[in-house]
């Protein structure tokens, strides 16, 4: 995702970004005069050729992250898990090979053992999972 805009504070809530690969910037996001408020996200197995991060972010950026999962980024904020030691992948069923992007390959469904479970904020997230079983404890 290359996020430039008029609206420098544009707000990502509950969202997974994986198996994204990009030539330049960031596999995940690449953030150009732009401060996004991430919330509930993963962003985790994208690849870039130019940087080994999920995000990028040029001098006018900032993202502020609150209970986010984001592979080697120890963000500061709310509720967010460190992506920086391998204890916390996700742990999807399925992972995504950024070699095939674009692809709809790959199930992002965490399984039961995920550290990324129950690990959110149940503010502005829905009520079920996509197997439709509850998602807030």
């Amino acid at each position: 995702m290359y996020h430039v805009s008029t609206n420098p504070h544009p707000t990502i809530i509950n969202c997974t970004i994986s198996g994204n690969q990009a030539t330049n910037g960031a596999g995940g996001i690449h953030n150009s005069s732009s401060s996004p408020i991430l919330k509930n996200c993963i962003l985790w197995g994208n690849s870039s050729e130019v940087f080994s991060s999920e995000v990028y972010n040029d001098a006018n950026s900032s993202p502020n992250y609150t209970y986010c999962l984001v592979q080697r980024l120890n963000p500061t904020g709310v509720g967010n898990l460190n992506g920086t030691l391998a204890t916390n992948n996700p742990l999807f069923e399925s992972q995504p090979d950024f070699m095939t992007a674009p692809t709809t390959a790959g199930d992002l469904r965490l399984r039961q053992c995920s550290p990324a479970i129950d690990a959110g904020t149940a503010t502005d997230a829905p009520t079920t999972d996509l197997d439709g079983n509850n998602r807030v404890d």
